[in-house]
This record gives structure tokens, sequence and C-alpha cells, in this order.
């Protein structure tokens, strides 16, 4: 494979996007768990 075809559509690196995918994950977690227990007392 060429260079061109082994990087990422975004963010550059493939080492950006995973951590951008896991502080997506980590946020939405956290954002659940905050509404959960907001709206169950």
């Amino acid at each position: 494979m060429s260079e061109e075809q082994e990087r990422p559509p975004v963010f550059g690196s493939w080492r950006r996007l995973y951590w951008a995918v896991g502080l997506y994950l980590v946020a939405v977690i956290v954002l659940f768990s905050i509404f959960t227990r907001v709206f169950n007392r």
C-alpha cells in the first residue's frame, strides 16, 4: 500500500484518531451517567 492509502481521512494520524474516539466515548459515558443520576432522583 502507498502512504496515501494508509492515512486516516481525518486528524492526519491514526494515533490522533484513536485518542479522539476514546475521548468521545469517555465523554458520552460521563454525560449519560450524569443524566441518569439527575433524572433518577
